[in-house]
């Protein structure tokens, strides 16, 4: 499920990424707001690096590579070349099936308490 959501992320299908996030994320937002929200940054070549599993809770590194275009920030754009990061994730096993945990990543604030 982790390559499922990444290659999801590759293609830039953001209902699969919806599809694919914490029961908690999905019950507070609109799938049809998160589908249509702009996605400046493209990945490329998830990897996955690293995970441990307790319980039904799995943290989980992925290497991927990114590149960030057409962010608008105080009336510039901003470009940051393709370059290369390891990502560190947790999921969630919750009804027969893990989720990823969404964190807003400005912030790093989640939806999920435990």
């Amino acid at each position: 499920r982790v390559l499922t959501l990444w290659e999801g992320m590759v293609k830039r299908d953001r209902g699969l990424m919806y599809d694919m996030y914490d029961p908690f994320f999905r019950i507070n937002v609109n799938k049809m707001q998160f589908v249509g929200m702009n996605m400046p940054i493209y990945y490329f070549n998830p990897e996955l690096k690293l995970y441990e599993i307790k319980g039904n809770v799995a943290r989980i590194n992925v290497k991927v590579e990114y590149e960030v275009r057409g962010v608008k920030l105080h009336g510039k754009e901003v470009k940051e070349p393709r370059k290369e990061t390891v990502t560190a994730e947790t999921w969630l096993f919750i009804d027969d099936n893990w989720y990823r945990q969404y964190v807003d990543n400005l912030s790093e604030a989640s939806l999920v308490k435990y």
